[in-house]
């Protein structure tokens, strides 16, 4: 790879975490107060990784992970209630 790629490559990974910053900052002067289950569901949607969403929030990978599955299993019961 060249030198001028991982350049690239890096700034675009600098720009995709600034625009992440970005929303959760104006999410927060929308509201008041975001949960972290809320801020974690917005990095989230926005594309971070777990150890990206851990670093911003100042959490444990597996704190993140574990906030993801939870938020999963109350997605798919709701779906199951909505089927029947």
């Amino acid at each position: 790879m060249k030198e001028e790629d991982k350049i690239v490559k890096l700034l675009e990974e600098i720009k995709h975490r600034l625009n992440a910053l970005l929303a959760m900052n104006i999410a927060q002067l929308r509201k008041e107060k975001m949960t972290m289950r809320e801020q974690i569901k917005l990095l989230n949607n926005l594309g971070l990784k777990y150890d990206e969403i851990a670093h911003i929030i100042r959490r444990s990978e597996g704190y993140v992970s574990s906030e993801l599955a939870i938020m999963r299993k109350k997605r798919q019961r709701k779906g199951k209630r909505l089927e029947k």
